[in-house]
């Protein structure tokens, strides 16, 4: 059985077969049963999604091609199934590939599974093709086979081939997306764009296994593909979430792969970036004086040290001689112990003062430093790592002196400013028509702010009258 699988209907009595197969040929109306002997789009077989079809291999250079077209995007799995026997030997090969024939997926199946399964693979609407061959040349079985290709519709699952940031799926904010790594060299990467400076916080979900080997390793990356932060995800962690992370408006993008060959999971997961504006918060990366976030007297920033390794830096500067107070807050765990350490640093980054602030205290103060005028840099880190605490920190520095405050955006806005930065721009339109679309869902304020033709509604007549703003095109909208 593992060279030529024989039955009696296809190698006992050839003359029979082959009449069998003509009259099959002339008579036959169900096209259930598939058994294709063809060159690829010559004579590919259609193949419904949801629905099973039935071929086999008839010769041992026989390809079965089918095809599969998707009605929206989603995601599939396929089914392979056949009569079990005792050989373990791989007698199929199912290949999932795009109509450029660059493989998408590809597995096997032994004579002694009865039925293999593929993981949920994300996919665009479009036409695919699956391909059933012999995997190997020794190996060879014309026995009948059922394959069905399993499709859900989704808007928000991962995209193949998404393994670079070049094709990466873009993800709605605050929305959970779902994928699977099929196998241990696939990456799959997302990407987002915030439209002002504000922070993020990653939830990462899975379902729960009794290994506590990493699965999953989770990045975050700028537009420059440099990463800012990245953390794992165990087996039986099936829901971790990052501190608050700070970044500035821009491009990034989430990138999940496995951590370890021998770790690699290809269940179903799912990734949220959840996204709120801020423009008093740290800017990661700032884990050196280079990239210190610029912050300015008496006014309020917050941050958070994402690992136990984590620094954040800040710079600020004195306009004349003067008194100095620096304050610390956070909300309180039980542990007493040290759970950040706060250094003050002249210019070169040399050491004026530090204090610490324990996790079962409210906070730490620095009270009444004098300084020069000047560039000070203040560096927040762990005293001890396993004292670590991700939860945010609210950081002030008092003076006597007033630093130009920058320009607040006006809390009740302006017609068409649906991002609340200060200007109507195109990323207003953006986000009207993505709300149309059900992927952005806005606020009280920004559907007040997006009806700019004073309608009570929001369409397409909105997006229209922002891009014409943007251009220039007219100068003040229906609603003023």
């Amino acid at each position: 059985m593992l060279t030529t699988i024989t039955t009696s209907k296809k190698t006992v009595l050839p003359g029979l077969v082959i009449l069998l197969l003509l009259v099959t040929s002339a008579f036959t109306t169900a096209p259930e049963f598939q058994s294709v002997e063809s060159d690829f789009f010559t004579n590919v077989s259609k193949a419904d999604v949801n629905r099973s079809i039935s071929g086999y291999l008839s010769g041992r250079y026989t390809s079965n091609y089918y095809e599969i077209e998707l009605p929206a995007d989603g995601y599939i799995s396929i089914d392979f199934e056949h009569e079990e026997f005792e050989e373990d030997e791989n007698a199929w090969r199912i290949t999932l590939f795009e109509y450029n024939e660059n493989e998408i997926y590809r597995f096997s199946s032994r004579l002694d599974e009865r039925k293999v399964s593929s993981p949920n693979i994300g996919l665009a609407s479009d036409t695919y093709y699956v391909r059933i061959d012999r995997p190997v040349t020794y190996t060879f079985s014309d026995e009948d086979y059922n394959l069905r290709v399993n499709h859900t519709e989704s808007r928000h699952w991962e995209q193949e081939p998404n393994d670079t940031a070049l094709n990466a799926t873009p993800m709605s904010l605050n929305r959970f997306h779902g994928g699977s790594l099929h196998r241990f060299d696939d990456e799959d990467y997302f990407s987002f764009d915030l439209t002002a400076d504000g922070y993020i916080s990653i939830e990462f979900t899975h379902e729960r296994f009794d290994d506590s080997a990493n699965g999953w390793r989770i990045s975050l990356l700028n537009e420059d593909r440099v990463e800012v932060y990245s953390f794992p995800s165990a087996w039986n962690e099936p829901e971790v979430a990052t501190a608050n992370i700070g970044l500035e408006r821009g491009k990034y993008f989430v990138k999940i792969d496995s951590p370890l060959i021998y770790s690699h999971n290809s269940n179903d997961y799912g990734v949220r970036v959840n996204y709120n504006q801020d423009s008093y918060r740290e800017i990661e990366p700032n884990d050196d004086r280079a990239s210190a976030t610029e912050i300015t007297l008496n006014r309020s920033y917050r941050g958070s040290l994402h690992s136990s390794s984590d620094t954040d830096y800040y710079i600020f500067e004195m306009p004349g001689r003067g008194d100095v107070t620096i304050s610390f807050e956070h909300d309180t765990v039980s542990a007493d112990r040290s759970g950040w350490r706060i250094t003050l640093l002249d210019r070169d980054g040399v050491r004026i003062d530090s204090f610490s602030s324990r996790l079962n205290e409210a906070g730490a103060y620095l009270e009444e430093l004098e300084l020069d005028a000047g560039k000070y840099y203040l560096r927040i880190d762990n005293p001890v790592t396993y004292a670590h605490s991700k939860a945010d920190y609210v950081l002030t520095i008092n003076s006597g002196y007033t630093s130009p405050q920058p320009q607040e955006p006006d809390p009740q806005g302006m017609p068409g400013d649906i991002n609340n930065d200060g200007r109507v721009n195109i990323q207003d339109a953006v986000l009207v028509i993505q709300s149309i679309l059900g992927y952005e869902s806005l606020t009280a304020d920004q559907r007040e702010r997006a009806d700019v033709d004073g309608n009570g509604r929001i369409d397409v007549n909105d997006a229209n009258l922002i891009i014409q703003m943007t251009l220039g095109h007219i100068s003040r909208f229906p609603v003023e």
